[in-house]
């Protein structure tokens, strides 16, 4: 079986029963949201996932088929077709919201890019959300999160929330809990993006 999907990423092995004990994370992600401004409003979120070192050595023993440690293009590619299509299937653990609402469903998303960081080769992922319509970056709310616990996802300690495209009004973003949102038999608590942001 592809060891991407042997991890429990994959949507069918996030539908099978779990025990609290038994389905501890086996993936770490550090995220950072990016939130792609126009003229003052958000008009779509890119999200940056960085993964641990052992997923990987997973997505390098998959993908990496001449074994140097290094994704080429026509290997970058394979790696890219089969995860976005895996996470397309789990709305790419992206939670979307205005104002506190339903999510909102994610649909095909852009600029889906899988390379290792030169640092340190950790593999990671970007892609962006296109939202239907610029919003107001006030009632806007985002979340990466894996309801069946499979994924750990974190925010990165530096500059965890970065503005991209024209113009923010001086929004502030801060990282808050979200009670309302508990999974994992309400043993975990996500953290949601939000901003607030200077109207005058």
């Amino acid at each position: 079986m592809n060891r991407w999907l042997a991890t429990g990423v994959s949507a069918a092995a996030l539908v099978l029963p779990l025990q609290p004990a038994a389905a501890h994370p086996h993936v770490w992600v550090d995220t950072v949201v990016g939130l792609v401004f126009e003229q003052d409003q958000v008009a779509a979120v890119e999200l940056t996932w960085t993964f641990d070192g052992l997923f990987t050595a997973i997505i390098l023993a998959d993908f990496d088929t001449d074994q140097n440690n290094v994704l080429d293009n026509d290997e970058r590619e394979q790696a890219e077709w089969n995860m976005s299509t895996v996470l397309a299937e789990s709305n790419f653990f992206t939670h979307i919201r205005m104002d506190g609402a339903d999510e909102l469903a994610i649909g095909t998303v852009v600029d889906f890019v899988v390379r290792l960081r030169e640092v340190d080769n950790r593999a990671v992922m970007q892609f962006v959300v296109p939202l239907e319509r610029p919003v107001d970056p006030e009632a806007l709310t985002v979340a990466a999160y894996d309801p069946s616990n499979y994924v750990s996802f974190s925010y990165e300690e530096i500059d965890p929330v970065r503005y991209l495209g024209d113009g923010n009004l001086g929004c502030v973003p801060r990282l808050t809990e979200d009670p309302e949102r508990t999974y994992y038999f309400g043993l975990v608590t996500p953290s949601k993006v939000e901003l607030n942001c200077a109207t005058s």
